[in-house]
């Protein structure tokens, strides 16, 4: 990964896998720690169209 220009923090380890037609790897991302309705609010996104009844 330096040699692409990447820094990996000491004792990161990164594991590189591909699907096959018997195996499929699913993720599992760190439990992280609850975020507040308000801090939700800050970091969603998306667009409400308005609707038009004919």
């Amino acid at each position: 990964m330096k040699e692409e220009g990447l820094e990996v923090p000491d004792g990161m380890e990164f594991k590189v896998v591909e699907n096959s037609d018997n195996v499929t790897y699913i993720v599992i991302p760190n439990k992280t720690e609850e975020l507040s309705d308000e801090d939700l609010d800050a970091v969603s996104g998306g667009v409400l169209l308005p609707t038009f009844n004919t």
